[in-house]
């Protein structure tokens, strides 16, 4: 387990800059499942070129929150939430919001590696396609090419696009899929625990791209590994039984957490 007072930590050397846009903006979201009160008066910014760490127990209303900002609880039976939350200012519940469209301006990366049964090229290019803006040949072999390299993965599947992106090993099907959320130009990455499930190399790769991915996206992960919030995020937030304890910048708040809560957590006594 971690341990806040015997760990030397590796800090991302990126600090988090209040003064940096606002990408997404939470206020005063609360957030129901039937009766579950699975999210309890959340606040937070998101700004722009920085990564934002949700950190805290199972089960305290992350993974919600990711999924509050595009809308995915949409279809799910008796949710509901009040509140807002503004992409760029704009309400993402407003009734004027086409959800389909909103959701293409989210890059979503799951805790398992997901790749479309096509092959690697149909899976950077097919979201793309149906969004309309790579129908040419040369448009999507551009994009193919731009993306993979993106995601540190051209060199290792350049000769072989037309394979099936299952058959990668599971830290170059990860890539594939971060590779694939960049082809539909997202605004925002939202990473939901994108390394919980490949080998410690892999996610090293993982959190290179991460960093190089921030100086043009916000991102907000997910991640029970604290070493890794350490080392990537500019900020992090901690959520506790539904409620954003606290949520600065990440340096400070592992140095002096402000709850015993937190504390708790940082020290791996519970969670």
């Amino acid at each position: 387990m971690f341990d806040l007072a015997a760990k030397t930590l590796s800090f991302s050397p990126i600090r988090h800059d209040p003064a940096r846009p606002v990408a997404l903006s939470a206020r005063n979201v609360d957030f129901w499942y039937g009766e579950k009160h699975a999210l309890k008066d959340v606040s937070l910014d998101v700004h722009e070129n920085e990564v934002t760490a949700f950190i805290g127990p199972s089960g305290c209303g992350k993974s919600t929150m990711l999924k509050c900002y595009n809308r995915m609880h949409d279809i799910t039976p008796g949710a509901r939430m009040t509140g807002r939350i503004e992409l760029f200012g704009e309400d993402v519940n407003a009734e004027h919001i086409d959800p389909p469209l909103l959701r293409r301006r989210f890059g979503w990366v799951a805790q398992k590696p997901n790749p479309f049964p096509f092959s690697i090229r149909e899976n950077i290019v097919y979201g793309a396609r149906i969004a309309g803006f790579c129908e040419t040949r040369a448009a999507q072999d551009e994009l193919v090419e731009r993306h993979l390299r993106e995601a540190g993965l051209w060199d290792e599947v350049k000769d072989r696009l037309n394979s099936p992106g299952t058959e990668l090993s599971g830290g170059q099907q990860q890539r594939l899929c971060i590779a694939r959320a960049l082809a539909t130009r997202p605004d925002v990455l939202l990473m939901d625990e994108p390394c919980s499930a490949i080998d410690p190399i892999a996610s090293a790769r993982v959190e290179e791209l991460i960093a190089d991915l921030r100086r043009e996206h916000a991102i907000v992960i997910i991640t029970h590994n604290m070493e890794q919030a350490a080392r990537i995020a500019q900020k992090t937030a901690y959520f506790h039984l539904g409620a954003l304890l606290e949520a600065r910048d990440t340096r400070d708040l592992f140095a002096d957490p402000r709850t015993e809560e937190t504390r708790t957590y940082l020290a791996g006594k519970f969670g």
